[in-house]
Order: C-alpha cells, then structure tokens, then sequence
C-alpha cells in the first residue's frame, strides 16, 4: 500500500480538495515502486507525445517504456523512498 507522502506528491494537484485518484489508489493496494513507476510511464507519455506532437497514450508510452529498456533501468535505479522526478530523470540521464 502506498506511503501518504508518495499518494501526496503523485496527486499534488488536488491540493487540499478530496482527491478520488489517492482513493483509488489506496483501495488497490498499489505499492510505491508501482507508483513511482506509473508516474515515470506518465512523464515518458508527455515528454514524447511533445516531440511528436500528439498525444501518443498510454498504451504506446507503456510500450516505449518496455522495448527501450527503461523498465530495467528503473529496477536498477529505484530505492524505497525516491521519487519518480529523479527516476526518471536518472533514467533518461539528465
């Protein structure tokens, strides 16, 4: 089950209003290495649906993720208590 300061940062912008994403999100059980790495998948769905110029979605940056080894990169990289800014930028190398 994900930490509330992981379920905080990931849903940053619901502020102080009822969040029903970090609702779901602790009814599912989800850890926070799963999280961080969704949230990882999401920056890669925006970063690339820039360079393209479309939204390219959630299947095809799922599918970016995989078949460009990032999904490794990550297993290496990922510590319990990191969050996915510094993943991802780990990952990318930046």
């Amino acid at each position: 089950m994900p930490h509330k300061e992981i379920l905080d940062d990931i849903c940053s912008n619901c502020g102080e209003k009822y969040c029903t994403l970090k609702e779901i999100l602790l009814k599912l059980g989800i850890s926070d290495r799963e999280l961080e790495q969704l949230k990882c998948i999401e920056i890669l769905k925006y970063d690339e649906s820039g360079r393209q110029g479309k939204d390219i979605g959630w299947d095809n940056a799922t599918k970016l993720w995989f078949e460009r080894g990032y999904d490794k990169k990550y297993r290496e990289i990922y510590k319990d208590g990191m969050k996915h800014r510094e993943i991802y930028k780990m990952i990318m190398g930046e």
